[in-house]
């Protein structure tokens, strides 16, 4: 994939493929995620990214089901290590027309 090229999914192989074919390590924002009314809050950790100690690892099946349970999509950008980014957002603002999902 071309630096400034994107996907928008929700597929979890696809997800799951991007990020460990770059190095990436799924996590959570510490202290999210402990009760119904509180929302797990996701992020991905890329290789040479600067250290966000509000950050704790989380397992791929655990982050995929957030991300199925919260009706979420991701944006990733491609790169190698540290230029690489996703970001988490609600399924309801993408416009599924010609998205890969």
């Amino acid at each position: 994939m071309a630096p400034s090229e994107e996907i928008v999914t929700i597929n979890p192989d696809i997800i799951r493929e991007w990020v460990q074919e770059r190095g990436g390590e799924p996590m959570k924002m510490r202290g999210t995620g402990s009760s119904g009314m509180d929302p797990t809050v996701l992020a991905v950790v890329f290789p040479g990214a600067r250290a966000n100690p509000s950050l704790e690892p989380l397992g791929w099946d655990e982050w995929l089901a957030e991300l199925d349970d919260q009706q979420l999509a991701v944006v990733m950008r491609g790169g190698e290590g540290a230029e690489s980014t996703l970001k988490v957002i609600r399924k309801d603002k993408v416009i599924m027309t010609g998205l890969r999902d």
